[in-house]
């Protein structure tokens, strides 16, 4: 219990930090390549990063630290660095951090197809099996709230923990 309430403590401050201007955001941000992993921010491992074939969608994502899986889900107008560039260098320093950028967000283009939280929550199950994942603590803020709620409702058995902050549905 008390391990949910701090992470409820970081995600909190992770939505604060969210509203920074994009100038401040840029000069604390979490790298964003493995070359530039070692130069900016030696206390954080970016150990994988790419694009992972997911249901016909070239998902972007980058994975941080060793240890239990915690996978992030950002908001909507939102990526990786937007909504979590404070909070993975937190949790990264023991957990396994996956983050992904969703479905025309980020360095993940938009593709034909129907929108919607359910298919998102099918793409990030997608996206743990290319890792090797069986399952994970997910985190989902605002949209990633509601694709968090259909990944647990979709993808029960992959769900160590479900945490959902300012969640829409």
């Amino acid at each position: 219990m008390q391990g949910l309430f701090y992470i409820f403590v970081i995600c909190s401050f992770a939505a604060l930090y969210s509203c920074q201007s994009s100038a401040d955001q840029l000069e604390h941000t979490v790298p964003l390549s493995a070359d530039s992993a070692a130069t900016n921010n030696s206390d954080i491992k970016l150990t994988d990063s790419g694009y992972a074939d997911v249901n016909g969608l070239k998902m972007y994502y980058e994975v941080y630290g060793q240890g239990k899986p915690i996978v992030l889900l950002h908001g909507s107008y939102m990526n990786i660095i937007s909504n979590w560039s404070s909070v993975i260098p937190m949790l990264a320093k023991d957990r396994r951090v996956i983050v992904a950028e969703m479905q025309g967000h980020g360095r993940t283009r938009d593709i034909n197809r129907p929108l919607s939280y359910e298919v998102m929550a099918d793409d990030v199950a997608a996206l743990l099996t290319h890792l090797k994942t069986d399952s994970a603590d997910i985190l989902g803020y605002s949209m990633g709230g509601g694709i968090a709620f259909q990944f647990a409702v979709r993808h029960p058995k992959r769900v160590r923990r479900l945490i959902i902050l300012s969640g829409t549905y």
